[in-house]
């Protein structure tokens, strides 16, 4: 999964809020009434820029996604 999240060996939370996006979206187009998101984080642990703002990533989740039970 870290290849999802670290796009250049870096963290972008733009990139990584619209991966997400589009995730959902392409749940939505397929028919499905719910698409669960879920993935492991064991890269967030390394020493990669941007690495620092899963806070703020996590948080901006919650308002592009409201009501999705993104926690």
């Amino acid at each position: 999964m870290a290849e999802a999240y670290l796009r250049g060996d870096r963290f972008d939370q733009d990139a990584a809020v619209a991966f997400n996006r589009r995730i959902l979206q392409s749940g939505a187009a397929a028919g499905y009434a719910l698409t669960r998101l879920w993935d492991i984080w064991n890269w967030a642990l390394l020493d990669k820029p941007g690495v620092n703002n899963l806070v703020e990533y996590e948080t901006r989740l919650n308002y592009v996604f409201p009501g999705t039970g993104t926690r």
